[in-house]
């Protein structure tokens, strides 16, 4: 029966009925514009994100020297909730969670201290980021030359070493993550017999 009296009253008062939804219109549009841009959920714990850099080497060798030994390093690390890692060619993050912000300031400080004490190979470049959440991709392009129809070693190149570095340089971003291209590389193939010839080992070329 409310609605009914609801509807035959706005029946009744159509110019006010307008006149409220269009009120109720301009207020969604004023808050909307008064929103911060910026404005994004966090939709997890708060973490501390390790990107450990260790080029030229496969997937399965990252895994095992590099991945599987920071993971079990920072085990057990206090206020943490959990210890993930993902390995790839050259690369490998770990993310460390935690159950609440107030255990970031000494989780990292504590992260640090284990990172420092861990046996990882001697070029492994670990670089320790900010505190983030889930929401991390928060802007995502891609590059594409559909003039000159450019390699992806070229776009690639283009990336590395001059948009990321320009976009690197804005206050408030934390890193600038390629992925895909081709990267180019070179490979030494050594001959045992030939090292050994001359009496060095395989870490001496």
């Amino acid at each position: 029966m409310t609605m009914i009296r609801l509807v035959a009253w706005s029946a009744r008062h159509p110019r006010l009925v307008l006149a409220t939804a269009l009120a109720v219109l301009l207020a969604g549009v004023v808050a909307r514009r008064a929103l911060r841009r910026d404005a994004i959920p966090d939709l997890s714990e708060p973490q501390i994100v390790l990107v450990v850099d260790w080029m030229d080497h496969a997937a399965p060798e990252v895994a095992r020297r590099i991945t599987d030994v920071l993971t079990g390093a920072l085990a057990g690390v206090p206020g943490a909730t959990a210890v993930r890692g993902t390995s790839m060619s050259g690369m490998a993050y770990v993310d460390v969670v935690f159950a609440a912000p107030r255990e970031l300031a000494p989780g990292r400080d504590e992260i640090a201290r284990r990172v420092r004490a861990a046996e990882l190979p001697n070029t492994a470049r670990v670089q320790l980021g900010q505190t983030a959440s889930s929401t991390g991709w928060v802007f995502e392009y891609a590059l594409i030359n559909r003039g000159r129809r450019s390699s992806l070693l070229e776009l690639r190149r283009l990336q590395d070493e001059v948009v990321g570095p320009a976009l690197a340089a804005i206050p408030g971003v934390a890193e600038v993550a390629p992925l895909g291209g081709e990267v180019q590389q070179l490979s030494v193939e050594a001959s045992p017999d030939r090292l050994r010839a001359r009496g060095l080992a395989f870490s001496d070329v």
